[in-house]
């Protein structure tokens, strides 16, 4: 959720400062952006608990795989949000 948060809330801002944005830019940015931004550290310390709760998944034999493979997608997407923020110098 943290994740998804993050990429509409990068939507809205690259939304809001596309052209002539850039004179807002140079100034410090509000508490909404500073917020928006610190959205991947927060998914980042989150995704070893997902790690947890997939695992326990997992070995859980009442656990239906429906419920096993969207824990593992959500190990899944952690691990690709992750490795891209840090590819576009958002960690």
């Amino acid at each position: 959720m943290v994740q998804l948060c993050f990429l509409l809330g990068l939507i809205v801002i690259v939304g809001r400062f596309r052209g002539d944005g850039v004179f807002d830019l140079l100034f410090p940015w509000p508490a909404w952006m500073q917020a928006v931004f610190a959205l991947p550290w927060v998914a980042i310390l989150l995704a070893p608990l997902q790690v947890v709760a997939a695992s326990i998944a997992w070995r859980t034999t009442g656990v239906g795989w429906l419920e096993r493979s969207h824990h593992g997608v959500l190990v899944a997407f952690a691990a690709w949000f992750a490795s891209s923020a840090w590819l576009w110098g958002l960690l």
